[in-house]
């Protein structure tokens, strides 16, 4: 019984972590909404960067907003 005591603690811990809170969803695209056109400009136009690199920014970018969406549906 002891063994199972901390895997089932843990457990329950983590099943209460799934939800985002919507003001952190609205934080976070408040964020992107600031941060992510500037950059994708910038990198768009960053010269010292292979199409490789401005690739890689740019799908990071293309992510995050995924990422806000997803969570966005979920509430």
């Amino acid at each position: 019984m002891r063994k199972l005591l901390p895997p089932l603690a843990c457990l329950l811990l983590f099943a209460s972590c799934d939800a985002v809170s919507a003001t952190y969803i609205q934080a976070d695209r408040d964020c992107y909404a600031a941060v992510a056109p500037a950059h994708r400009a910038y990198v768009q136009a960053d010269a010292t960067l292979d199409e490789e690199q401005k690739a890689r920014r740019i799908r990071t970018l293309d992510i995050w907003k995924m990422r806000l969406d997803a969570n966005e549906a979920k509430k």
